[in-house]
């Protein structure tokens, strides 16, 4: 049933796009797709350290922008998780002591 879908095609492509890559992976018809976390680019404490220094370096700098869409004073933090159960906000969130 499956070979007949177009879910079959997609995933066909998806695996010939993408089979030297570590992102999706198949074997016996089965597809798994994995998500790339810090700790498979930093593995010791000292490239953790250099990394964030890298990345804090350039906020300093302007490349990258932090965008806080939300803050909240900390007395408030109850309703800041109110908010953001009920999807009231996007983006960032803020708690301000």
């Amino acid at each position: 049933m499956l070979k007949d879908s177009w879910v079959h095609g997609v995933f066909r492509a998806v695996i010939r796009y993408t089979r030297s890559s570590s992102i999706v992976s198949s074997c016996c018809e089965s597809l798994f797709l994995t998500r790339p976390s810090l700790m498979q680019y930093n593995t010791t404490r000292d490239e953790l350290l250099e990394s964030a220094g890298q990345v804090f370096a350039n906020v300093a700098s302007g490349v990258l922008r932090v965008r806080v869409k939300h803050t909240y004073p900390l007395s408030q933090a109850a309703q800041a998780h109110a908010d953001l159960e009920s999807r009231k906000t996007t983006g960032s969130v803020v708690l301000i002591p």
